[in-house]
């Protein structure tokens, strides 16, 4: 999809632009291996996936400059599931702990009232690891 503003929009100056949020480049790639561990009825599974993105303006207002390279959020998880209803796992999210910003937005505390010389920012998930243990029923 071409996410860019067209020529018949009604400010000219976004004319050919990338619409707010939108990248260029978006996609997600993964992959889980699994195998049984002899005849337990015991089985492992490794799972990894890789988001990316490339760069994209953080505000609707796109005077303000405010542009997020293009980053990349590597995901995995190491598991174990039951010849029955449970499973455990060790997961990483963000695993090389990739900072990005999800949006920003301006504030008028500057006394100007215009909204771009004091900027604030969303952050996105940053490295996170745990472990999940769960039961179909």
């Amino acid at each position: 999809v071409d996410a860019t503003f067209g020529s018949d929009v009604p400010n000219p100056n976004l004319a050919g632009n990338r619409i707010p949020f939108s990248s260029e480049w978006l996609g997600n790639v993964g992959g889980t291996y699994s195998w049984d561990i002899g005849s337990s009825g015991f089985s492992m599974y490794a799972h990894a996936d890789v988001f990316f993105r490339s760069e994209y303006d953080l505000d609707t207002n796109l005077a303000t400059g405010d542009i997020q390279d293009g980053f990349q959020i590597v995901n995995a998880r190491l598991g174990l599931r039951s010849g029955g209803p449970w499973e455990a796992s060790i997961f990483c999210r963000n695993c090389f702990d990739e900072r990005y910003l999800m949006s920003t937005f301006g504030i008028p505390i500057d006394g100007g009232g215009n909204f771009t010389d004091s900027r604030l920012g969303f952050v996105g998930e940053p490295q996170f690891y745990g472990i999940s243990v769960g039961v179909d029923f």
